[in-house]
């Protein structure tokens, strides 16, 4: 029985190492679509913003036609940041890793450090956390609002 549960084990743990290397290759990608995708719109809407010139389109408000080049432009800052923040934390988890092994050597801890460290830790996990989530939900807002301006101007 308890090779079956060693071989079991042994199995998860193979599981759980595939998922974390399939989430990290999501999360990369998931941030060159935003800058893909963001960086494309910009480069469309000043496309589309010398058409309706060309064409002399009336345009009540022309500043509305550049509107979704500002959301875009916000994506692409905020993912910035976000990596920075992403960075941080991993700083962070790599001082209180090494603080780990320190304990499991029996060498003495700053307990106020290690704390410090753990909360800088979560501090800056949540923040990638709330900034990917705005990048992603900007730049959805970026596209709806340039189809939005596109339809209601043609």
């Amino acid at each position: 029985m308890k090779d079956k549960n060693k071989k079991y084990s042994a199995e998860l743990t193979q599981h759980i190492n595939s998922t974390r290397i399939n989430k990290l290759y999501a999360i990369k990608r998931i941030d060159i679509v935003l800058i893909t995708l963001s960086s494309a719109g910009i480069y469309f809407n000043f496309e589309f913003f010398k058409f309706i010139q060309e064409y002399n389109k009336v345009i009540d408000c022309k500043s509305c036609v550049l509107i979704p080049s500002l959301f875009f432009s916000s994506t692409i800052v905020l993912n910035i940041i976000s990596h920075w923040t992403g960075y941080f934390a991993n700083k962070y988890e790599e001082i209180c890793s090494g603080l780990e092994l320190d304990k499991l050597k029996r060498r003495k801890i700053d307990k106020e450090y290690e704390k410090r460290v753990e909360s800088r830790i979560q501090l800056f996990n949540k923040f990638t956390s709330i900034l990917n989530g705005i990048t992603s939900i900007l730049l959805v807002i970026s596209i709806i609002i340039f189809i939005v301006i596109a339809f209601a101007i043609f």
